[in-house]
Protein backbone atom coordinates (compact mmCIF):
# COMPACT_ATOMS: atom_id res chain seq x y z
CA UNK A 1 0.00 0.00 0.00
CA UNK A 2 1.26 3.19 -1.25
CA UNK A 3 2.40 5.59 1.78
CA UNK A 4 0.20 8.65 2.08
CA UNK A 5 1.68 12.26 1.65
CA UNK A 6 1.80 14.53 4.61
CA UNK A 7 -0.04 17.72 4.10
CA UNK A 8 1.52 19.81 6.26
CA UNK A 9 4.88 18.79 4.64
CA UNK A 10 3.87 19.15 1.56
CA UNK A 11 2.64 22.74 2.53
CA UNK A 12 5.84 23.96 3.56
CA UNK A 13 7.58 22.63 0.81
CA UNK A 14 4.91 24.66 -1.32
CA UNK A 15 5.61 27.45 0.55
CA UNK A 16 9.58 27.11 0.13
CA UNK A 17 8.91 26.88 -3.85
CA UNK A 18 6.58 29.66 -4.17
CA UNK A 19 9.30 31.90 -2.18
CA UNK A 20 11.91 30.88 -4.40
CA UNK A 21 9.54 31.82 -7.61
CA UNK A 22 8.90 35.34 -5.87
CA UNK A 23 12.63 35.32 -5.27
CA UNK A 24 13.55 35.02 -8.91
CA UNK A 25 10.66 37.64 -10.35
CA UNK A 26 13.03 40.61 -9.34
CA UNK A 27 10.84 41.64 -6.45
CA UNK A 28 11.66 43.95 -4.10
CA UNK A 29 14.97 43.91 -2.53
CA UNK A 30 13.87 43.98 1.45
CA UNK A 31 11.33 40.60 0.47
CA UNK A 32 14.37 39.41 -1.55
CA UNK A 33 16.61 39.95 1.61
CA UNK A 34 13.63 37.67 3.76
CA UNK A 35 13.58 35.34 1.39
CA UNK A 36 16.94 33.95 0.86
CA UNK A 37 17.52 34.07 4.44
CA UNK A 38 15.86 30.74 5.06
CA UNK A 39 13.67 29.62 2.08
CA UNK A 40 16.98 27.39 0.46
CA UNK A 41 17.88 26.48 3.95
CA UNK A 42 14.22 24.87 4.46
CA UNK A 43 14.82 22.73 1.63
CA UNK A 44 17.40 21.08 3.23
CA UNK A 45 16.54 21.28 6.38
CA UNK A 46 12.92 19.28 5.64
CA UNK A 47 15.29 16.69 3.68
CA UNK A 48 16.54 16.24 7.09
CA UNK A 49 13.36 15.95 8.65
CA UNK A 50 11.55 13.29 6.53
CA UNK A 51 15.02 10.99 6.50
CA UNK A 52 13.71 7.85 8.42
CA UNK A 53 16.82 6.65 10.22
CA UNK A 54 15.64 3.28 11.46
CA UNK A 55 14.13 2.21 7.63
CA UNK A 56 17.31 3.46 5.69
CA UNK A 57 19.70 1.74 8.08
CA UNK A 58 17.90 -1.50 7.92
CA UNK A 59 17.89 -1.41 4.30
CA UNK A 60 20.84 -0.29 3.52
CA UNK A 61 23.51 2.56 1.47
CA UNK A 62 22.62 1.10 -1.21
CA UNK A 63 18.94 1.06 -1.43
CA UNK A 64 19.00 4.63 0.10
CA UNK A 65 21.43 5.76 -2.78
CA UNK A 66 19.53 4.39 -5.44
CA UNK A 67 16.37 6.04 -4.01
CA UNK A 68 17.99 9.57 -3.54
CA UNK A 69 19.39 8.90 -6.95
CA UNK A 70 15.89 8.29 -8.99
CA UNK A 71 14.66 11.65 -6.44
CA UNK A 72 17.45 13.90 -7.67
CA UNK A 73 19.57 13.14 -10.24
CA UNK A 74 16.97 11.79 -12.48
CA UNK A 75 14.88 14.95 -12.75
CA UNK A 76 18.09 16.99 -12.84
CA UNK A 77 19.30 15.94 -15.86
CA UNK A 78 15.65 15.49 -17.60
CA UNK A 79 15.03 18.51 -16.81
CA UNK A 80 18.76 19.88 -17.41
CA UNK A 81 17.98 18.57 -21.12
CA UNK A 82 14.36 19.99 -21.82
CA UNK A 83 15.55 23.09 -20.61
CA UNK A 84 18.58 23.23 -23.25
CA UNK A 85 16.04 22.13 -25.64
CA UNK A 86 14.01 25.04 -25.05
CA UNK A 87 16.63 27.23 -24.82
CA UNK A 88 17.82 26.06 -28.36
CA UNK A 89 14.21 26.94 -29.68
CA UNK A 90 14.19 30.43 -27.95
CA UNK A 91 17.88 31.88 -28.10
CA UNK A 92 19.11 30.18 -30.84
CA UNK A 93 16.56 29.87 -33.91
CA UNK A 94 18.27 31.74 -36.03
CA UNK A 95 22.11 30.88 -35.14
CA UNK A 96 24.35 28.61 -37.23
CA UNK A 97 25.57 25.48 -36.81
CA UNK A 98 28.65 25.63 -35.40
CA UNK A 99 27.46 28.39 -32.51
CA UNK A 100 24.43 25.96 -31.35
CA UNK A 101 27.22 22.99 -31.08
CA UNK A 102 29.50 25.39 -29.49
CA UNK A 103 26.58 25.59 -27.48
CA UNK A 104 25.60 22.49 -26.33
CA UNK A 105 28.89 21.60 -25.50
CA UNK A 106 29.17 24.42 -23.19
CA UNK A 107 25.75 23.48 -21.59
CA UNK A 108 26.44 19.91 -21.44
CA UNK A 109 29.80 20.63 -19.34
CA UNK A 110 27.93 23.03 -16.95
CA UNK A 111 25.14 20.21 -16.45
CA UNK A 112 27.53 17.35 -15.69
CA UNK A 113 29.73 19.78 -13.28
CA UNK A 114 26.35 21.96 -12.15
CA UNK A 115 27.22 24.62 -12.71
CA UNK A 116 24.36 26.99 -12.22
CA UNK A 117 25.62 29.99 -14.10
CA UNK A 118 26.45 27.69 -16.82
CA UNK A 119 23.24 26.05 -17.35
CA UNK A 120 20.65 26.26 -20.29
CA UNK A 121 17.81 28.19 -18.09
CA UNK A 122 17.48 26.40 -15.71
CA UNK A 123 20.54 27.35 -13.16
CA UNK A 124 18.49 26.53 -10.11
CA UNK A 125 18.52 23.00 -10.18
CA UNK A 126 21.78 23.38 -9.05
CA UNK A 127 20.69 21.94 -5.53
CA UNK A 128 19.66 18.75 -6.67
CA UNK A 129 22.61 17.34 -7.23
CA UNK A 130 23.94 19.20 -4.27
CA UNK A 131 21.16 17.69 -1.95
CA UNK A 132 21.86 14.26 -3.48
CA UNK A 133 25.47 14.29 -1.82
CA UNK A 134 24.10 15.52 0.96
CA UNK A 135 21.55 13.24 1.62
CA UNK A 136 24.77 10.41 1.22
CA UNK A 137 26.36 12.44 3.87
CA UNK A 138 23.77 12.49 6.11
CA UNK A 139 23.54 8.18 5.81
CA UNK A 140 26.84 8.20 7.06
CA UNK A 141 26.39 11.20 9.77
CA UNK A 142 23.29 9.11 11.31
CA UNK A 143 24.98 5.91 11.58
CA UNK A 144 27.44 7.72 14.23
CA UNK A 145 25.33 7.15 17.54
CA UNK A 146 27.19 10.47 19.19
CA UNK A 147 24.90 13.31 18.46
CA UNK A 148 27.31 15.35 20.03
CA UNK A 149 30.02 13.88 17.69
CA UNK A 150 27.28 14.48 14.21
CA UNK A 151 27.38 18.51 15.48
CA UNK A 152 30.97 18.50 15.17
CA UNK A 153 31.53 17.10 12.00
CA UNK A 154 28.84 19.87 10.54
CA UNK A 155 30.39 22.23 12.30
CA UNK A 156 33.76 21.13 10.71
CA UNK A 157 32.07 21.20 7.47
CA UNK A 158 30.63 24.25 7.79
CA UNK A 159 34.13 25.87 8.87
CA UNK A 160 35.52 23.87 5.69
CA UNK A 161 32.91 25.79 4.02
CA UNK A 162 33.99 29.13 4.77
CA UNK A 163 37.67 28.49 4.15
CA UNK A 164 36.79 27.39 0.46
CA UNK A 165 34.72 30.65 -0.19
CA UNK A 166 37.78 32.88 1.70
CA UNK A 167 40.42 31.65 -0.71
CA UNK A 168 38.80 31.99 -3.79
CA UNK A 169 36.81 34.85 -3.32
CA UNK A 170 40.44 36.16 -2.70
CA UNK A 171 42.07 34.72 -5.55
CA UNK A 172 39.48 35.07 -8.28
CA UNK A 173 37.70 38.20 -6.53
CA UNK A 174 34.30 36.05 -7.02
CA UNK A 175 33.00 32.86 -6.14
CA UNK A 176 30.16 31.02 -7.75
CA UNK A 177 30.28 27.30 -7.15
CA UNK A 178 33.71 26.53 -8.30
CA UNK A 179 33.49 23.04 -6.76
CA UNK A 180 31.22 19.78 -9.11
CA UNK A 181 28.35 19.62 -7.64
CA UNK A 182 28.53 22.53 -5.40
CA UNK A 183 30.38 20.76 -3.03
CA UNK A 184 31.62 23.48 -0.83
CA UNK A 185 27.40 24.19 -0.41
CA UNK A 186 27.28 20.41 0.81
CA UNK A 187 29.81 21.40 3.49
CA UNK A 188 27.67 24.68 4.41
CA UNK A 189 24.33 23.18 4.33
CA UNK A 190 25.11 19.49 5.81
CA UNK A 191 24.08 21.12 9.32
CA UNK A 192 20.39 21.80 8.16
CA UNK A 193 20.07 18.70 7.67
CA UNK A 194 21.39 17.52 10.94
CA UNK A 195 19.17 19.67 12.41
CA UNK A 196 16.14 18.66 10.58
CA UNK A 197 17.04 15.01 11.86
CA UNK A 198 16.70 16.04 15.33
CA UNK A 199 13.76 18.24 15.35
CA UNK A 200 12.27 15.02 14.05
CA UNK A 201 13.59 12.80 16.65
CA UNK A 202 12.74 15.53 19.45
CA UNK A 203 9.40 15.83 18.30
CA UNK A 204 9.85 19.69 18.15
CA UNK A 205 6.56 20.14 16.50
CA UNK A 206 4.44 18.28 18.86
CA UNK A 207 5.88 20.46 21.90
CA UNK A 208 5.49 24.16 19.80
CA UNK A 209 2.89 25.88 21.20
CA UNK A 210 2.01 30.12 20.08
CA UNK A 211 4.86 31.15 22.52
CA UNK A 212 7.11 29.10 21.21
CA UNK A 213 6.08 30.16 17.46
CA UNK A 214 6.59 33.62 18.54
CA UNK A 215 9.89 33.83 20.00
CA UNK A 216 11.28 31.65 16.79
CA UNK A 217 9.50 34.05 14.86
CA UNK A 218 10.82 36.79 16.80
CA UNK A 219 14.49 34.81 16.73
CA UNK A 220 14.52 34.35 13.16
CA UNK A 221 13.60 37.78 11.96
CA UNK A 222 16.16 39.56 14.13
CA UNK A 223 18.46 37.29 13.01
CA UNK A 224 17.77 37.59 8.96
CA UNK A 225 17.88 41.30 9.22
CA UNK A 226 20.97 41.27 11.31
CA UNK A 227 22.97 39.20 9.11
CA UNK A 228 21.29 40.66 5.54
CA UNK A 229 22.32 44.19 6.71
CA UNK A 230 26.17 43.67 6.62
CA UNK A 231 25.56 41.69 3.25
CA UNK A 232 22.96 42.68 1.25
CA UNK A 233 21.72 39.00 1.31
CA UNK A 234 22.13 35.14 2.02
CA UNK A 235 22.82 33.41 -1.48
CA UNK A 236 23.07 29.86 -0.45
CA UNK A 237 23.87 28.71 -4.24
CA UNK A 238 26.87 31.25 -3.89
CA UNK A 239 27.74 30.01 -0.42
CA UNK A 240 27.10 33.33 1.20
CA UNK A 241 25.73 33.16 4.20
CA UNK A 242 27.18 36.25 5.61
CA UNK A 243 27.75 35.43 10.07
CA UNK A 244 27.19 31.86 9.91
CA UNK A 245 26.01 31.95 13.60
CA UNK A 246 23.47 34.62 12.68
CA UNK A 247 22.65 32.67 8.99
CA UNK A 248 21.97 29.27 10.78
CA UNK A 249 20.04 30.74 13.50
CA UNK A 250 17.74 32.62 11.31
CA UNK A 251 17.35 30.49 8.58
CA UNK A 252 16.96 27.21 11.05
CA UNK A 253 14.30 29.75 13.10
CA UNK A 254 12.20 30.71 10.35
CA UNK A 255 12.51 26.97 8.50
CA UNK A 256 10.94 25.78 11.91
CA UNK A 257 8.72 28.25 12.13
CA UNK A 258 7.03 27.12 8.92
CA UNK A 259 6.84 23.43 8.85
CA UNK A 260 5.04 24.52 12.53
CA UNK A 261 2.69 26.63 10.57
CA UNK A 262 1.91 24.24 7.52
CA UNK A 263 0.73 22.02 9.85
CA UNK A 264 -2.87 24.22 10.47
CA UNK A 265 -5.56 25.01 8.16
CA UNK A 266 -5.67 27.99 6.62
CA UNK A 267 -7.03 29.39 3.37
CA UNK A 268 -5.42 28.38 -0.23
CA UNK A 269 -3.50 25.54 1.88
CA UNK A 270 -4.93 22.86 -0.68
CA UNK A 271 -3.06 25.29 -3.61
CA UNK A 272 0.18 25.76 -1.61
CA UNK A 273 0.68 21.99 -0.91
CA UNK A 274 -0.32 21.27 -4.68
CA UNK A 275 2.65 23.46 -5.57
CA UNK A 276 4.40 21.81 -2.69
CA UNK A 277 3.84 18.30 -4.31
CA UNK A 278 4.69 19.18 -7.61
CA UNK A 279 8.66 21.61 -6.58
CA UNK A 280 10.50 19.46 -9.37
CA UNK A 281 8.28 20.90 -11.65
CA UNK A 282 8.50 24.64 -10.29
CA UNK A 283 11.68 24.37 -10.57
CA UNK A 284 12.32 22.64 -13.61
CA UNK A 285 10.56 25.60 -15.75
CA UNK A 286 10.51 28.42 -13.62
CA UNK A 287 14.05 30.12 -15.42
CA UNK A 288 12.01 29.41 -18.52
CA UNK A 289 9.19 30.87 -17.82
CA UNK A 290 10.79 34.16 -16.67
CA UNK A 291 12.88 34.00 -19.69
CA UNK A 292 9.91 34.16 -22.05
CA UNK A 293 7.93 37.03 -19.68
CA UNK A 294 10.94 39.03 -19.56
CA UNK A 295 11.17 39.03 -23.52
CA UNK A 296 7.75 40.05 -23.79
CA UNK A 297 7.85 42.68 -21.37
CA UNK A 298 10.88 44.12 -21.88
CA UNK A 299 9.79 47.62 -22.15
CA UNK A 300 9.05 47.53 -18.93
CA UNK A 301 10.96 47.64 -15.66
CA UNK A 302 11.24 43.83 -13.81
CA UNK A 303 10.58 44.96 -10.49
CA UNK A 304 7.70 46.59 -11.34
CA UNK A 305 6.11 43.42 -12.31
CA UNK A 306 7.33 41.42 -9.99
CA UNK A 307 4.08 40.17 -8.62
CA UNK A 308 2.43 39.35 -12.36
CA UNK A 309 5.56 37.54 -13.26
CA UNK A 310 4.99 35.48 -9.53
CA UNK A 311 1.01 34.81 -10.66
CA UNK A 312 1.60 33.58 -14.25
CA UNK A 313 4.91 31.39 -13.73
CA UNK A 314 2.48 29.94 -11.09
CA UNK A 315 0.18 29.37 -13.10
CA UNK A 316 2.08 27.65 -16.11
CA UNK A 317 3.77 25.51 -13.88
CA UNK A 318 0.09 24.17 -12.51
CA UNK A 319 -0.63 23.60 -16.28
CA UNK A 320 2.88 21.81 -16.82
CA UNK A 321 2.42 19.93 -13.60
CA UNK A 322 -1.35 19.22 -14.11
CA UNK A 323 -0.64 17.59 -17.69
CA UNK A 324 2.36 16.31 -16.60
CA UNK A 325 0.32 14.11 -14.02
CA UNK A 326 -2.29 13.80 -16.64
CA UNK A 327 0.40 12.00 -18.53
CA UNK A 328 1.74 9.69 -16.21
CA UNK A 329 -1.65 8.29 -15.82
CA UNK A 330 -2.10 7.25 -19.14
CA UNK A 331 1.66 6.37 -19.29
CA UNK A 332 2.70 5.08 -16.06
CA UNK A 333 6.46 3.79 -17.51
CA UNK A 334 6.91 7.36 -18.03
CA UNK A 335 6.53 8.45 -13.91
CA UNK A 336 10.45 9.28 -13.25
CA UNK A 337 9.37 11.78 -11.02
Amino acid sequence: MEKQRSIGIDTARGIAIILMVIGHAAAPEWLNKLIFGFHMPLFFLLSGYLFNREKWLSLGFSSFAKKRAKDYLVPYFVLAAVNLLLQLVIEFRHAGLSEIVRHIGKSAFAIVYANGRGMPLCGQLWFLPCLFVCSLLLYGLMRIERRWLRALLCLLGVAASRVIYAVFTTKIGSFFGLLPWHLETVLLCMGFLLIGCELKAASALDKMDIFAALALAAVGFYAVVTNTSEIGRVDVNNNIIGNAVLGYIGAASLSLLTIWLSEFRFPLRAVIAYFGRHTIIVVGFNFVLNRLMNLSWSRFAAGELWWLKTLIGLACCALIAFLWDALKRKFPKIAIF
